[in-house]
């Protein structure tokens, strides 16, 4: 039996997510019962707003089991589900749904996904010990930046951005939903003289600078040390410019790699159950495989 799943969003030249989620499916599948079964995964590029809604639609009447949804449509994506799952509802966004009865479910992966990833990379890792510094304000800042905080306070929460409307809007919703975190907005030419009071920061680079058709560093001058941390959401190429800056600096690192496979997993697990699963499905070795196969497409 054939599966069918896709990836929906704007210049997805760079993405791995078909190769990802194919080989995945051999592991995610059988947790499930379903064997003797493949997934073919399809990237969709989708130039406009139209473009986005009426493949959702189409790919629901050719019989697919769901969709994966990234920039710039991951709010739109909330606005044509018929059902919500809680945590989509409440970050007014998601990067996946499901094909259930001929409707639309939607749900979020990003935020849980990073997290998973980052325990895997980093055991015994303490967010109360850090400065938490966000990198852009959209979708997968405000997923990530909610799946932290809610597990465990930072001394801090930043949002550096170009954009101070957004960034005041991601701040006002994390101070709203995280009780007694304490918020700051700065623009990015400001970060690197605002920001070296702080010791012991974790920053997450969230957005497309970076990416093999979006180079550059948005943090270019900054001054990295060695008790920081550097987590960048693209995995490919799998060393940004961003994380260059902080290897030079003597940083810890992390790219994004890890939580495209997280997001992947859990992305399946709610196609084929219709439920988000609390922990990974991937067990520890299973991880590691996936990383180094994936590893092979990415430089």
């Amino acid at each position: 039996m054939v599966f069918k799943a896709a990836l929906l969003g704007k210049e997805l030249s760079h993405s791995i997510s078909g190769i990802l989620h194919e080989e995945l499916f051999k592991i995610i599948a059988p947790k499930f019962g379903i064997t003797d079964s493949t997934l073919e995964y399809t990237l969709i590029e989708c130039p406009n707003v139209g473009q986005f809604i009426s493949r959702t639609q189409l790919l629901n009447e050719q019989n697919y089991i769901g969709i994966n949804v990234t920039y710039p449509y991951k709010s739109k994506l909330l606005k044509i589900s018929e059902k919500k799952t809680a945590n989509v509802e409440m970050l007014n966004s998601g990067n996946v749904a499901r094909y259930i009865k001929g409707e639309l479910e939607s749900a979020d992966t990003d935020g849980i996904g990073f997290t998973s990833a980052l325990v895997r990379e980093y055991r015994g890792f303490d967010l109360s010990s850090y400065h938490l510094i966000f990198v852009g304000d959209g979708a997968a800042a405000k997923a990530v930046a909610y799946a932290l905080c809610a597990v465990k306070m930072p001394k801090s929460l930043t949002i550096v951005s170009r954009n101070q409307a957004n960034a005041l809007t991601l701040a006002e919703f994390c101070g709203r939903v995280i009780s007694g975190l304490n918020v700051h907005v700065m623009r990015i030419p400001d970060a690197g003289n605002m920001l070296s009071a702080y010791s012991h920061r974790f920053i997450i680079q969230a957005t497309p600078v970076g990416q093999k058709n979006h180079p550059g560093n948005p943090l270019e001058e900054f001054e990295w040390n060695e008790s920081d941390i550097a987590a960048d959401l693209i995995y490919n190429p799998p060393q940004t410019e961003f994380l260059a800056g902080a290897v030079r600096g003597g940083s810890k690192i992390m790219n994004g790699l890890g939580m495209l496979i997280e997001q992947a997993a859990f992305s399946q697990a709610f196609w084929l159950s219709g439920i988000l699963p609390e922990r990974s499905p991937l067990t520890s070795s299973e991880y590691r495989s996936m990383k180094t196969f994936c590893t092979k497409f990415v430089k």
